[in-house]
């Protein structure tokens, strides 16, 4: 009995740690993280109508709106907009943006897009869980 506590605390702090590494990643190196694992995957995403106008992305506020004009479409306006501060990145020539919730016990996930700066093309979209 002694051994199996022994075992189940040795394991449950190991987990509570590496959630813990995860949870301070703040969101600048999260967003390199992304933009390297989309460079990688090469997502499709012939599935967006409204990226038929491509062009540069010179600031935050422009990425806000060409991120809003893609998105809303696909997953609604209401539910983008309830993802307000979005937490806006640029890395390495592309735009990084990802929505944020309003409480940490809320459910669902955000949204996440990376546009390239010098056309606004889509390189990734995605919607947590």
């Amino acid at each position: 009995m002694k051994m199996l506590l022994i075992t189940f605390f040795s394991i449950s702090s190991l987990s509570y740690s590496q959630n813990e590494k995860i949870k301070w990643i703040d969101g600048k190196r999260m967003a390199e993280i992304e933009l390297e694992k989309a460079k990688r995957e090469k997502q499709d995403v012939s599935f967006v109508k409204n990226n038929k106008t491509l062009i540069p992305i010179k600031d935050s506020v422009s990425a806000i709106i060409a991120m809003e004009r893609i998105l809303f479409p696909v997953f609604g306006k209401e539910s983008i907009q309830s993802q307000k501060p979005y937490n806006v990145y640029f890395v390495k020539g592309y735009w990084v943006v990802f929505g944020s919730k309003r409480r940490k016990d809320e459910a669902g996930g955000v949204f996440s897009i990376i546009l390239d700066k010098k056309n606004s093309s889509i390189l990734k979209i995605s919607y947590g869980k």
